[in-house]
């Protein structure tokens, strides 16, 4: 998808002489653009649940939390968390964008989140004290710090959480007086890790970034006309 949406951007800012974007240029453009969109997805889920609860259950095709599920379900991961003596913690994925449930890898006993201010009520009691049966973590900034801390070794928990696409990147063979040409065989090559149907979404949103890099503010209020009339449609 990644190369249809650059000649797609392209095409556009040639037709009326716009101006030209680098392929460095449009990677930025892309990884800001994705972003952008996914991070949109969690947003545009709590709208459609609270829309959906106001107006009554939609089944189908029209049950949009039920497609944005699916989409951020693509993005879900599972991994260890590495644990680290110095600082007392577990690491977070560096690709998460939110975590989900934590679990102990030795059964199927969750490790529940609490903040600062319920884990010292927890401990002040012996009958709520976290033990091996009933842990719980806290977030800081060094990472997770799960409690009792006998659980101090890589392997013991597993992390459920959504994690960030991976930075989309156009690659492509330069040739000396031509245009580069798009070789998605080279090193580092990423398409978008969006579905499809976001495809237009992305040249919108390239196309605003590039057209005030530019400067040219007829391809920013095209570009934002466009999105409004997308958003339209899409209520």
């Amino acid at each position: 998808m990644i190369n249809e949406v650059r000649n797609t951007v392209l095409f556009i800012l040639n037709k009326d002489n716009n101006g030209y974007i680098t392929p460095s240029q449009f990677n930025l453009y892309a990884k800001q653009a994705q972003t952008e969109i996914f991070e949109g997805y969690f947003h545009d889920y709590s709208r459609a649940v609270n829309k959906r609860n106001v107006h009554g259950h939609t089944s189908g095709f029209s049950d949009i939390p039920k497609r944005l599920e699916e989409v951020i379900d693509r993005f879900t991961s599972v991994g260890f968390p590495v644990y680290s003596g110095v600082t007392g913690t577990f690491s977070i994925p560096s690709d998460a964008y939110s975590m989900g449930t934590v679990t102990l890898a030795s059964g199927l006993v969750d490790v529940d989140k609490v903040s600062q201010g319920q884990l010292a009520r927890l401990r002040s009691s012996l009958d709520t004290s976290p033990s091996v049966n009933y842990p719980v973590y806290t977030i800081n900034e060094n990472g997770l710090q799960v409690f009792p801390t006998t659980f101090s070794t890589t392997g013991d928990i597993i992390a459920n959480y959504v994690r960030y696409p991976a930075t989309p990147k156009w690659t492509y063979n330069s040739f000396s007086g031509g245009e580069p040409l798009f070789n998605q065989s080279a090193v580092g090559y990423q398409d978008f890790e969006l579905p499809s149907s976001d495809e237009m979404n992305l040249i919108i949103r390239i196309l605003q970034y590039a057209g005030v890099e530019i400067r040219e503010a007829d391809v920013v209020k095209m570009a934002t006309a466009q999105e409004v009339q997308t958003k339209m449609e899409n209520q």
